[in-house]
């Protein structure tokens, strides 16, 4: 991580306040104005070019930074002889920018000498996984930053009973794990996808396995590492099993989510959990020639209109998977079916998301003409009635990535990120960048072996300081995986 003070997460932005230069009396004629006695504070910005997002702070007083450009002035002024220590309290997305002259005391003029110089941003990696009993490894899933400025997240393996682990990061690499998994009837086993924090302050998630029936649970957990198991799957014809993805709390306070397995045909479920642990069953997938999807793989979303939003792995009308919409209700109806090949994705990995244009984005594992026999993988734009369109197919090899995975995110300028699987310089995968019109850029390529993270899971996230963060599921010291910055 870059050793800067201001790279902290932050809670919130403070607003700016207006330019304020004060006066005092003495001069000829009562004239104020010809001994001010607070001054600017500015200076030159080099590297920012179009992007968005540049936030400076001079202690409480921040400053929005248009894109391109060249020079700035915090809005507020500074009282002679008082001092000034100006800092990037937040990076525009794939830059790291930094502060050259930036503190010192204000004598008797304007400040102008400060330099912002932004770069294109690297990698570093907070933590290596080391398995065992003391950590744990093998990710399978993202992380979320949570109200308190921390990151948060699950491994499917390690720890004291090799069932996984629910850990803490702060944004300077120190890692605390609050739970570790205990498999059985009592808890979970292998923990996936991503926690959410709910509106009660608690974090959710899921396991693949464990519970009464060993067919996964939901379960909650406090932020001091109290877990307890909200809800354990049944399996069969009646219940889902093997529940994929991450939960989502909808507006009316329940949770949604969904399940690879069970259900009337054995394809997965989708269900709606109360926070009191009643569990319902709204939608059984049928797969096969029902022309619907099969294996759900989550997360789901709650779009604009109040419905719920996801794909599947596997099944409709050419069993490379499908798009899908819910009512809260239940009421589920395909929205468009992958048909693979060379000029369209198979097999949707990671989930949607609604962009502020609401038409909904996503990518798949496979499909497009590059990648060998199954593809390496497309990112994909659909409307809210189903019309589809590919944006970027990806060609694999050493200069482009290949079967990527989890769900994209818009960043703060505007553009999409994500992370593939394989393929990039070094074969263990890339952080890409797409603009919304299909422009594709690899960003960084994963070297793996023991001094990087290999194989990146579960997407990435924009960290309120304007940094990336995803984890890795192999590679690193103990080959257990990573949780990496890019900035």
């Amino acid at each position: 991580m870059k050793k800067n003070a201001t790279r902290y997460l932050a809670l919130s932005l403070l607003v700016t306040g207006a330019i304020t230069l004060g006066g005092c009396g003495g001069g000829s004629g009562g004239n104020s104005n010809l001994n001010p006695t607070s001054y600017s504070v500015g200076g030159a910005i080099t590297g920012l070019g179009d992007l968005t997002g540049l936030v400076l702070a001079n202690g409480s007083d921040t400053l929005q930074v248009p894109a391109n450009a060249t020079s700035f002035t915090m809005p507020t002024s500074v009282a002679n002889g008082q001092p000034y220590d100006l800092t990037v309290k937040i990076h525009p997305t794939a830059l790291y920018c930094s502060v050259v002259s930036g503190s010192g005391t204000v004598n008797g003029a304007n400040v102008t000498s400060i330099t912002v110089s932004c770069e294109a941003g690297s990698e570093s990696v907070l933590h290596y996984f080391a398995g065992g009993a003391t950590d744990g490894a093998d990710p399978d899933g993202g992380l979320i930053q949570a109200s308190d400025g921390n990151l948060y997240g699950v491994t499917y393996g390690g720890g004291a009973n090799c069932c996984g682990a629910l850990f803490k990061i702060t944004p300077d690499g120190t890692e605390t794990v609050l739970h570790y998994f205990t498999g059985g009837s009592t808890d979970g086993l292998s923990p996936v996808g991503s926690l959410i924090e709910a509106s009660d302050g608690n974090f959710y998630g899921v396991t693949d396995e464990g519970g009464t029936s060993n067919n996964g649970v939901v379960f909650k957990i406090t932020p001091t590492g109290t877990e307890s198991v909200l809800y354990s799957f049944d399996g069969g014809t009646t219940d889902g099993a093997n529940p994929v993805g991450s939960l989502i709390q909808a507006s009316d306070g329940s949770f949604y989510g969904v399940t690879r397995l069970g259900g009337t045909s054995g394809y997965g479920v989708l269900f709606k959990i109360t926070p009191g642990g009643t569990e319902t069953v709204l939608h059984s997938f049928a797969g096969g020639t029902a022309n619907d999807g099969a294996t759900p793989i989550g997360p789901l979303i709650q779009g604009s209109d109040g419905n719920l939003y996801g794909v599947t792995y596997e099944g409709g009308a050419s069993y490379d998977g499908v798009a899908f919409k819910s009512t809260l209700s239940g009421a589920e109806s395909v929205l468009y079916s992958f048909h693979g090949g060379t000029t369209d994705g198979a097999n949707p990995a990671g989930g949607l998301i609604q962009a502020s244009d609401g038409n909904f984005y996503g990518v798949t594992q496979y499909g497009g003409p590059n990648g060998g026999a199954v593809g390496a993988g497309v990112v994909f734009k659909m409307t809210p009635d189903g019309t589809e369109s590919v944006l970027y197919l990806f060609k694999g090899g050493t200069s482009d990535g290949a079967w990527p995975g989890g769900a994209l995110i818009v960043g703060s300028d505007g553009n999409f990120y994500g992370t593939t699987y394989a393929s990039g310089a070094s074969g263990y995968g890339v952080v890409f960048k797409v603009t919304p019109d299909g422009a594709e850029s690899v960003l960084y390529s994963f070297a793996g072996r023991t001094t990087d993270g290999a194989n990146p899971v579960g997407g990435l996230i924009q960290a309120s300081d304007g940094s990336l963060y995803g984890m890795t599921a192999e590679g690193g010291s103990n080959n257990q995986g990573t949780i990496f910055e890019f900035n």
